[in-house]
């Protein structure tokens, strides 16, 4: 039979006679296992499967199991296999202390010959296997451990042990009990001869300096007394010459000359002697240090906000010097700040308060010797004391900054412990006037919570602070915010305090409790503490406790405000006077209001925090910015070259009003919440964001257009109101484009095809009945149909014709051929075409900000359009124009009877002319332009640098200007009774760009045969062109007349406009001083009596100026008097004579040429308040408004916008 087979068999009985009896069975039985000789191998797959309840071992084997765990075949295809589906798997459970093992079978030349065993096994890194034999296979302890084997992962590991002869004639693996719950799975054992010259076992490395290391091992028992190494550079490979081969009879065996801080591998093979060798064992790998070794044990004590001391341990090479770099966190070496040499400790200074810091240190062992910089080491610095006020704390989130902390328990009598707390943010309330107020939170409902909210610290440092807090109590709700109708309650022993501590924590004192008895309502109550009994620095908390009592009271207590500041003081302008003298005084705590009355004019910059102009208000500002830091309410005006700033990253902007200049100079988002009209320039300082929510208008009118400065793309959202003044001239075709995006022709330039007084342009191109608007196109019908608004088509060259402006939307940048009559109110059914008259055109929709490229894709020498998109003036100079010639066309309507074009080099310097008329290479806002292609792919990129300051309205938008000059021509009486020519003449030009000094803008007299005339200087020059500045006040100007040939002249005076002055001919002989009228001409007759020097006397004329005088001044009377609004932009402005005794008053207006244009009387005055209406019907322009009352009389300036 064959040993280790399982056997059945059957039996019968034999009666005789051939007589059988049935046969019964089978029984069965195994012939027993005998010793296995090798090779041999078991890889568990043809072995039954056990379980923890079923333990077993594969036929032949046997297994020891006296512990609590378990030892079975394992069946997993998936994992904790090594081949196959199977392996064998020991547990111990929580058991540390039985044994698990597997035996193997008997094996016959384990006591004769010595076997190698090779197995896989799976752990955990760090469990131990005991190796060797056993004498019994089911007693523990005659095993007798050869080898401990430490699993380096938790993946299969290659197992190997040379058993010499033994006495045993059974090998076994036990469980290394190295911890509870271990598991190990054993796979692929194979039993085989073992080698005649055994592999070395144990390889190690001691002694390892920069240069040398010894190496050891185990032999492997073959009585070997040498061996070979092979060692090289981390990785090499063996048998190359990469590696070094040296023979060693010693273990352990000493290298030298190795290179400092590298990473080595060594192999090592016995020499069993007659040229046998073992396999090679290894690679083992160990790294030299560095001769400098590098410092450990980095530390940082000492911190405080701004400074802190560094060590660490020295790494052993005898170094006194190190360096230290420093930075923020985060830094890159060798941008920090160096120190050289450190010493241990190394002192810091100069920190940031509550910052994060790394540092890195090196040893210097001298002899320009380091070691490696170690690090880095990251520490933080701690927070500084507030010392500027006013504070505001951020209540949105459960710790509103980096100083706060929290804690989670404490009594109030022991302070705080604990890193950790319940209090939250991100929940809100809404207050009563409907604000969602953003708030910290803790939830009341249990009987053990003790929760505290700790603020940084604060210096005391000024007399009068306050804290401020804003609590609500609210019923518990998951999420949301909470209303009115979110009541809560505290329950009989909640409570929340509001604490002190003035000793850094030792001891807490309640300012404020509430309770039950004191509960905030759900929709926030404030609560102000007055802070002047305290002084240093002092610290805050917020403690809210559940008391002891398990009540059913389940509320939230909301914190949504906590600000520390000295109260703010209200400058008050009551019409009249200030309540206290903001100039030097007023900060950005404190707030302005301007009531209405007479206009108040600041002698100086302020800053102030909340600003409010009330209804019909004016403020004037030109000596300094109105700086506000909290919100601006402005319902009335604020006038002058100075600027409003605002620098609250959350400032709002109400009321309906006017400015000159408004700068956002803040990181977050301004919003517009109110109509305002910006005169001059809007400015977003960059990073900053304004929202102008539709409310925002930039004015175009005779005086000007309000750009925006240079800004971030994207920097100014929500639509912006933009004007473009066209004066009255030529009915010509403009050249224009837009400068917002999103509104449609018909809703903006044609003003909804309502007909307002100097609003929109008819659009015409639909023919029907004059004076009716199509419902489908938005044409203004014609009766000819005659298109009136054309885009250029690059592609063809041609102009195409806008065929539907309901549809036509308008983009910042496109460009329109218009045809501009004047307003909407121009009669389109007049049998002869009417007056151009001036408009503005307006639009609202989203600002072009940003840089912009167009790139028409068309061939050489043909045309493309250009529109300045930005609502500023932009120069051609710098603008990145490639493939372009160097011209561009600018279309001038005043140019002839119907416009036309002029060239001018775009590249050329800001300001330069063109061919013709008024073109310059500085284009207004929506100015539009021709530029031909010079090569076939031509482009024109601006960006916001490109843009220029100014805002008078240049070239095509400009009113021909009245022009500020006098001309005198003197005639013999005869001739200019008969028309015929003068005898001479001069020309003064008054300009503010010119001076008094004689310089080549003036022309010297040069005498002719007849009567001469000429302005005679002080220096002793004689002119007959003068250019220079309006004269002032009482200011008189020499003539000088000679050569006299009869004895009857005329001087015929004719004076264009001299703004708030008046000119007389004075006749220094007869004393006769005749006012030279204004915008006409004045015949001036005078005689000379050859026989009387005085008659003679080339001096006898002067002329003379005098401000504009429409009665006789009284300066008392005028002293309190103001106007407002100024400019007027509606029907109606107020004059408040400041005394209100006066009952009676008399109203003139005037305009610039002298000419009553309105009168009007008022009798029972209330207050000494006049409103002057009907202002509608004057044009846009200055006008002088001359007041009195009885003997009283006073003249003032106004601007009609």
């Amino acid at each position: 039979m064959t040993a280790n087979t399982a056997y059945d068999y059957y039996v019968r009985a034999n009666c005789g006679g051939g007589d059988f009896s049935e046969w019964v069975g089978p029984y069965s039985f195994t012939t027993p296992c005998v010793a296995f000789n090798i090779p041999f191998t078991e890889n568990f797959d043809s072995s039954t499967t056990g379980s923890s309840s079923n333990t077993n071992a594969p036929n032949c084997w046997s297994f020891i199991d006296s512990g609590s765990g378990y030892v079975y075949v394992y069946d997993n295809s998936a994992t904790n296999v090594q081949s196959g589906a199977k392996s064998y798997r020991f547990y111990n459970g929580f058991d540390s202390s039985g044994d698990y093992m597997l035996v193997s079978p008997e094996i016959a030349e384990l006591t004769t010959d010595g076997v190698q065993v090779q197995f896989s096994a799976k752990g955990a890194n760090g469990q131990e296997l005991e190796l060797g034999t056993i004498t019994d296979p089911n007693d523990a302890s005659t095993f007798t451990v050869l080898a401990t084997t430490t699993l380096t992962s938790s993946s299969f590991e290659n197992i190997e042990i040379n058993i010499p002869t033994s006495t045993d004639s059974y090998f076994a693996v036990r469980h290394g009990q190295t911890g509870t719950f271990d598991s190990y799975y054993l796979d692929d054992f194979s039993f085989v001869e073992l080698p005649s010259c055994v592999k070395p076992t144990s390889l190690n490395v001691t002694g390892i300096t920069a240069t040398s290391a010894d190496l050891t091992w185990t032999s492997g028992g073959s009585g070997e007394s040498s061996w070979e190494i092979e060692y090289g550079i981390d990785g090499f490979t063996q048998g190359t010459t990469d590696g070094t081969i040296v023979s060693a009879t010693s273990n352990p065996y000493s290298l030298s000359s190795l290179l400092e801080s590298a990473d080595y591998d060594y192999y090592v093979r016995a020499n069993c002697s007659g040229g046998e060798f073992s396999e090679w064992v290894g690679p083992f790998s160990f790294t030299t240090p560095a001769s400098c070794l590098v410092p450990s044990m980095l530390s940082a004590s000492n911190i405080t906000s701004s400074s802190a001391d560094l060590s660490w341990t020295s790494g052993g090479s005898g170094e006194s010097s190190w360096e230290v770099e420093y930075g923020i966190d985060g830094f890159t070496q060798g941008t920090g700040t160096l120190v050289s040499p450190a010493t241990n400790p190394q002192s810091i200074s100069g920190l940031i308060a509550s910052e994060d810091y790394d540092y890195y240190v090196r040893a210097n062992c001298g002899g320009g010797d380091f070691s490696e910089w170690v690090g880095p080491f990251s520490l933080t610095t701690a927070c500084d004391s507030v010392n500027s006020y006013p504070y505001s704390a951020d209540m949105s989130t459960h710790l509103p900054s980096d100083c706060w902390r929290e804690a989670g328990s404490g009594e109030i009598v022991d302070g705080p412990s604990g890193t950790s707390s319940d209090w939250r943010g991100s929940r809100s309330y809404t207050n009563l006037n409907g604000d969602i107020v953003a708030s910290n939170l803790i939830n009341l409902f249990s009987d053990v919570d003790r929760e505290w909210l700790i603020s940084e610290e604060f210096d005391i440092n000024i007399s009068g602070l306050e804290l401020t807090i804003e609590a609500a109590l609210a019923d518990w709700k998951s999420t949301g915010d909470y209303n009115s109708s979110d009541t809560g309650a505290f329950g009989s022993d909640d409570q929340v305090d509001l604490l002190i501590t003035t000793d850094g924590g030792i001891n807490w004192t309640s300012l404020l409790t509430w309770n039950a008895a004191n509960e905030p309502a759900v929709t926030g109550t404030t609560y102000i503490i007055d802070l002047s009994s305290y002084s240093g620095v002092v610290q805050f908390a917020l403690f809210a406790s559940d008391g002891t009592v398990d009540d059913t009271e389940d509320s939230d207590f909301l914190v949504g405000k906590f600000e520390i500041a000295v109260p703010s003081t209200d400058y008050i302008w009551n019409g009249a006077s200030w309540n206290n003298t903001p100039e030097g005084n007023i900060t950005t705590n404190d707030n302005m209001i301007v009531q209405v009355g007479t206009t108040p004019s600041l002698t100086s910059a302020i800053s102030v925090g909340n600003l409010t102009l009330e209804a019909g208000a004016a403020l004037e500002a030109d000596n300094g910015d109105i700086t506000v830091t909290g919100n601006l309410e402005n319902n009335g005006s604020i006038t002058g070259a100075s600027q409003v700033t605002l620098s609250s990253a959350t400032a709002s902007v109400t009321g309906a009003g006017s400015m000159t200049k408004l700068t956002v100079d803040a990181t977050g988002d301004v919003t517009m919440n109110g109509m305002q009209s910006i005169s001059e320039q809007l400015d977003v300082v960059s990073g900053g964001q304004l929202d102008a929510n539709g409310n925002i208008t930039l004015v175009s009118n005779v005086m000007g257009t309000a750009r925006v400065d240079a800004v971030d793309a994207g920097a100014i959202t929500g639509n912006v109101n933009v004007e473009r003044y066209i004066p009255a001239g030529n009915r010509a075709f403009r050249f224009i484009g837009s400068t917002v995006s999103g509104p449609s022709v018909y809703d903006s330039w044609q003003e909804a095809g309502v007909n307002a007084t100097g609003y929109g342009v008819q659009v015409t191109g639909t023919a029907g009945t004059a004076g009716t608007v199509n419902a489908t196109t938005g044409h203004d019908e014609t009766t000819t149909g005659n298109a009136s608004m054309f885009k250029w088509d690059a592609s063809n060259q041609s102009w195409t014709t806008v065929t539907n402006t309901k549809t036509e939307i308008l983009n910042a940048g496109d460009y329109y051929r218009l045809f501009v009559r004047g307003d909407r109110i121009t009669d389109l059914a007049a049998a002869t075409s009417p007056a151009h008259t001036e408009t503005t055109l307006r639009a609202s929709g989203s600002l072009m900000t940003g840089s912009m490229t167009v790139t028409p894709g068309i061939a050489s020498g043909e045309f493309f359009a250009f529109a300045n998109p930005y609502q500023s003036k932009l120069s051609t100079e710098n603008i990145v124009a490639t493939g372009v010639g160097a011209d561009m066309y600018y279309w001038d309507p005043a140019l002839g009877e119907f416009g036309g074009y002029s060239a001018i080099p775009y590249a050329s310097a800001s300001g330069t002319v063109g061919s013709a008329g008024v073109a310059t290479n500085v284009l207004d806002a929506g100015q539009a332009v021709f530029f031909v292609d010079n090569g076939g792919s031509a482009s024109v990129a601006i960006a916001e640098s490109n843009k220029v300051d100014g805002t008078t309205n240049g070239g095509v938008f400009n009113v021909a200007p009245l022009q500020q000059a006098l001309r005198l021509k003197i005639y013999q009486t005869s001739r200019f009774n008969n028309g015929q020519t003068e005898s001479d003449g001069l020309y003064l030009d008054f300009n503010a760009a010119h001076n008094v000094n004689v310089d080549s803008n003036d022309a010297i007299k040069l005498n002719g045969l007849n009567v001469n005339m000429a302005i005679g200087k002080s220096t002793g020059e004689l002119l007959t062109v003068e250019r220079r500045t309006l004269p002032s006040v009482n200011e008189s100007l020499e003539l000088n007349i000679t050569n006299y040939l009869t004895t009857a002249y005329t001087i015929n005076a004719t004076v264009d406009v001299l703004p708030g002055l008046t000119a007389y001919l004075k006749d220094n002989f007869t004393g006769a001083m005749t006012e030279l009228v204004q915008g006409t001409s004045t015949a001036v007759d005078f005689t000379v009596d050859m026989n009387n020097a005085q008659s003679l006397d080339a001096l006898r004329f002067e002329l003379v100026f005098q401000v504009v005088t429409l009665s006789n001044e009284d300066v008392a009377f005028g002293s309190n008097l103001s106007i407002y609004p100024n400019p007027v932009k509606g029907d109606t402005v107020t004059i408040n004579i400041g005394n209100a005794s006066v009952e009676k008053a008399q109203v003139q207006v005037f305009n610039t040429l002298g000419q009553q244009v309105m009168s009007n009387d008022y009798n029972n005055l209330s207050n000494g308040v006049i409103e002057l209406s009907n202002l509608s019907d004057l044009s846009n322009g200055v006008y002088i408004i001359n007041i009195s009352s009885g003997d009283a009389t006073t003249t003032r300036r106004f601007i009609k916008e």
